[in-house]
């Protein structure tokens, strides 16, 4: 009987894996003359028809594109579309797989499905032949040989058909496929190789479908199917009633899945925290509570208790044996998540491991059906309890292995080979945690060390503790201190967040069965009326009282910029026979992999400068030259770093602080402000309808500002008018974009004030500042720009403008750019200034890595998703075209000596391994690393943009 279980568990493991292989890419084997895809090829006997098929699968736009991670030399050319009607050609390692390809894999995997799939039959006529689970119908002896012996038989002749369907594939290959000439299509049915995988698949489907009927017939399957179908029915049922009495855990479940698996922020900081020995052990130490936690939690639901301190009596069992194991699974699956998120993360990284070819849902799925087969038919049993006596040592003797084994993982990481600590060791914690879980939650009892200790006031205090420390961290100095110094809790603090609402959540049920009152339904509704009726001030824009002069109008800056420059201007073109160069730049949306690249390429672009001149002085590099930043989201983040860097380095030397080589301003955590303010302060000052304090958003300034201003001396809080002083000519003028939610406009901050005719349909927030005498800091003006939804709050300036992300509209800060340059073009051609021999160039800076797209096939389900997915391309497709439009504007210029380039990063290898780049508010070094090794390959077009110079 046991034995029979675990052969069970290893067919269904093994069917969906292997099932999940030879799916893979399965679209790209429908066509025209292959409907049923496969099938079709497997069930045609005409060897013409087999090659239309493959020469369908293998036309040039049926494929998908899989770099080669292990030797990034390989290289394939590819197309990649830039502008409407022109494509530019870059080289990626990797290469093309099309339909034929995808055949031939398909098949080497089918090899270990057909294994499991006739090794699955046999187990499944054995259980009605020995009558496994008594039932009234049964096989007989010859009915289970005969059986047995025919899906063997099917197995061959599907072992038989693999082999053909491969030789067809290797003689198409062979015979040219990118010329399918007259000569090669009769060269190809001459040998009529089709009939070869014909005949085999045709008597094998035939001898399934008989096999399955016939056994299907022995066993009153008809008869069976409606209590089945009931028996369905009666589980989904239950599985509901189960869901909506678990459902405070797995909400939580949910919040972490989707965290750890959707989300490239969530796996870079697996990166980040799995580099630190302390992050690894406070994010194993937190999982291990959170776990705990909902394995305990269920208890107190199922069994209806109303005591406060949601204690649940010792000895108490859960009603139904499902209802046990369900809350046991829970609390593996809390370790199960993570693990599969880091396997995700590991696929996104192209780390190589053993399963890298199956989908990680389809192991998480594998791993809980196992846990839920072995919990249902006490599999454990047959090595923990032999004979029905539990075997204490037995139990030790796992646990200290498992216990040596995670200890030895740390110590065989090979650091030399893979940077990343061989994050692969950390999911294999996670997987012995999960098992090691659940073997102790199931014989807990028995243990004689812990059978008599109080389960409740152990899992509660541990779990006050962690939702007492991310309630600390809500306080800013305490998060302040500890960011400053650390990047790895954020995680934590995420885990630690979902069990203080597991905890909170839990007292409120509990409290409304004892007072008869649903507290839950109760405060969300209050939280919601309170929210919908009133006025709250609580996310308004962080401004100050204006101090000294007022800002004067761009196109008198302008003037001014040009007067000042006068002399410098003629000397330039004396000296060099060149006109004068004037940069405007403009940078993508892309958090904080937008701010670092934004940052490394201009910095770069200063320090090639400067070495050519051999100076280090500021007026000598190349931000001198620029007059103008122009960003959204991150990018506007990026540039005012760079503004706050040089905001006080009048005729000074060059700090160098962004250099690519220099990152430390980037190696701190700037994300844990957001999370604990997602999470905690501002969810709670919401339901309120209050303004007591900082909201996330402030928050995260302060976290950048204290930083800046503590580790590298940067005021980043200084006002926007004392920052572009009249005399200050030296700093490029600061656009940070943003979008108004309430007009639908576009919205500037600017230091300078701006023109309707020359920014049209735009809401100016400098005109709104000054009707209030009102000044913005340099971090909340950068920040107006950089506010992801729901990660950061909309901006209140007053009740008719909020505003969000300046990526919403137009992510690329290029159509404010060319704005400037219109304003700057017609100053420039004014009586006073027809002397000056001044070239305008663009540049625009891109962080998004040029990937290779390839065709999908529409399904049912792409009608439904269709509007959302036109409205968030609509974000891409703005910032393209106004990126394009600048493009043609400076072709139609080149005669007068514009230019215009656009940056943007490769994909580089790292230590073995692809890193990618977050989207979030906290990088990993391995993240960074990609960027230098990035700014080094692009150095061609670097060079490109120095060449007016």
């Amino acid at each position: 009987m046991k034995l029979f279980k675990l052969l069970s568990l290893a067919a269904i493991a093994g069917l969906l894996v292997t099932g999940s292989m030879t799916s893979r890419n399965h679209h790209l084997l429908f066509s025209d003359s292959a409907p049923s895809g496969i099938l079709s090829l497997e069930l045609t006997r005409s060897n013409s028809i087999q090659y239309r098929i493959f020469s369908e699968w293998n036309r040039p736009e049926n494929y998908v594109f899989e770099r080669d991670w292990t030797n990034p030399a390989d290289s394939v050319t590819m197309d990649s579309t830039v502008s409407p009607g022109k494509k530019i050609k870059y080289s990626e390692p990797g290469e093309k797989i099309r339909g034929v390809d995808a055949v031939e894999r398909q098949t080497h995997a089918d090899y270990w499905f057909i294994l499991f799939y006739v090794f699955g039959l046999i187990l499944l006529f054995w259980h009605y032949y020995r009558n496994v689970y008594p039932s009234k119908d049964r096989i007989t002896s010859r009915q289970f040989w005969l059986f047995s012996g025919t899906v063997i038989a099917i197995g061959i002749l599907d072992l038989v058909e693999n082999y053909y369907i491969l030789e067809s594939v290797d003689l198409f290959k062979r015979l040219n496929p990118e010329d399918p000439s007259p000569d090669r299509l009769s060269d190809f049915v001459k040998s009529g190789v089709a009939a070869y995988v014909f005949y085999p698949a045709l008597f094998k489907f035939i001898l399934l479908f008989i096999t399955l009927y016939s056994f299907g017939w022995s066993i009153s399957i008809f008869k069976r199917l409606t209590g089945w179908l009931s028996g369905l029915s009666d589980n989904f049922l239950f599985g509901l009633r189960l869901g909506w009495m678990f459902r405070i855990v797995l909400i939580v479940l949910f919040v972490l899945f989707g965290f750890l698996i959707f989300s490239d922020q969530g796996q870079d900081l697996l990166i980040t925290i799995n580099t630190s020995f302390w992050g690894t052990i406070i994010f194993l130490f937190s999982i291990s509570v959170l776990a705990t936690i909902n394995w305990y939690l269920p208890k107190l639901y199922a069994g209806g208790f109303t005591d406060l301190m949601l204690t649940v009596p010792k000895g108490f069992v859960m009603a139904g044996k499902n209802s046990v194991n369900y809350a046991r699974l829970l609390g593996a699956l809390t370790f199960l998540i993570p693990a599969v998120g880091i396997l995700k993360t590991m696929q996104q990284y192209h780390m190589p491991y053993l399963l890298d070819d199956v989908p990680v849902m389809v192991i998480l799925l594998v791993a809980l059906v196992g846990y839920k087969q072995m919990l249902k038919y006490n599999t454990l049993d047959s090595f923990f309890a032999p004979r029905g006596v539990f075997s204490a040592l037995r139990y030790m003797m796992v646990m200290v292995l498992f216990f040596l084994l995670m200890i030895a993982f740390y110590f065989i990481r090979d650091m030399e080979v893979e940077q990343y600590g061989r994050l692969s060791y950390l999911s294999l914690d996670l997987f012995l945690l999960s098992f090691a879980f659940l073997i102790t939650t199931t014989y807990r009892t028995k243990i004689s060390f812990v059978q008599n200790i109080e389960v409740a006031p152990v899992v509660l205090i541990v779990g006050l503790l962690l939702a007492v420390v991310f309630i600390l961290f809500n306080i800013p100095p305490i998060l302040f201190a500890l960011i400053a110094k650390f990047r790895f809790f954020t995680l934590s603090i995420v885990i630690a967040a979902l069990i203080c609402y597991a905890l909170i959540f839990s007292y409120l049920l509990v409290l409304g069965k004892r007072t008869k009152v649903q507290w839950i339904t109760l405060l969300l509704l209050i939280g919601f009326l309170v929210s919908y009726v009133k006025i709250s001030d609580f996310h308004k824009v962080n401004t100050v009282v204006a101090k000294g002069e007022e800002p004067v109008a761009l196109s008198t800056h302008i003037r001014s910029w040009l007067e000042h420059r006068r002399g410098e201007i003629a000397t330039y073109q004396a000296e060099h026979n060149k006109p004068y160069p004037v940069f405007f730049l403009n940078s993508y949306g892309g958090g904080i992999r937008a701010s670092v690249w934004a940052t490394m390429v201009v910095s770069e672009l200063d320090s090639l400068v400067l070495a050519s001149r051999g100076s280090k002085q500021i007026s000598d590099d190349f931000q001198h030259h620029v007059f103008s930043f122009s960003g959204a989201s991150g990018g506007t983040i990026g540039f005012s770093l760079l503004t706050a860097d040089r905001v006080k380095a009048k005729d000074s030397i060059s700090s160098g602080r962004f250099y690519p080589n220099n990152t430390k301003v980037y190696e701190y955590d700037y994300l844990t402000a957001n999370v604990v303010g997602v999470f905690g302060r501002d969810l709670f000052m919401t339901m309120i309808g209050g303004n007591w304090y900082d909201d996330r958003s402030r928050l995260q300034e302060r976290g950048f500002e204290g930083i800046l201003k503590d580790k590298f001396g940067m005021d980043y809080d200084i006002t926007l008018r004392e920052a572009w002083k009249k005399d200050n000519m030296d700093l490029p003028l600061l656009f940070s974009n943003t979008y108004d939610i309430n007009t639908g406009k576009k919205g500037i901050v600017a230091p300078v004030l701006l023109e309707k005719d020359d920014f049209p349909s735009c809401v100016f927030i400098q005109d709104l500042m000054r009707a209030k005498k009102l000044d913005l800091p340099l971090s909340a003006a950068a920040f107006l720009s950089a506010r992801f939804p729901y990660v950061c709050p909309t901006g209140k300036f007053d009740e008719k403008h909020h505003f969000t992300d300046g990526g919403t509209l137009e992510n690329s800060g290029a159509e404010t750019s060319r704005q400037v340059i219109a304003v700057f073009e017609r100053v420039l051609a004014e009586d006073e200034f027809a002397g000056l021999n001044v070239t305008i160039n663009v540049l625009s800076i891109s962080n998004s890595i040029l990937s290779v797209e390839y065709p999908t096939q529409d399904k049912n389900l792409y009608e439904v998703v269709a509007p959302a997915l036109g409205i968030l391309e609509t974000i891409s497709s703005n910032a393209l075209k106004a990126d394009t439009i600048n493009k043609v504007m400076a072709a139609r210029q080149k005669m007068k000596g514009w230019s215009y380039n656009k940056i943007q990063p490769t994909r580089e290898m790292i230590a073995g391994n692809w890193p990618v780049l977050p989207l979030g508010w906290q990088i990993s070094d391995h993240a960074l690393e990609v960027m230098k090794k990035s700014i080094k390959d692009q150095r061609a077009k670097i060079e490109n943009v120095l060449l007016v110079f």
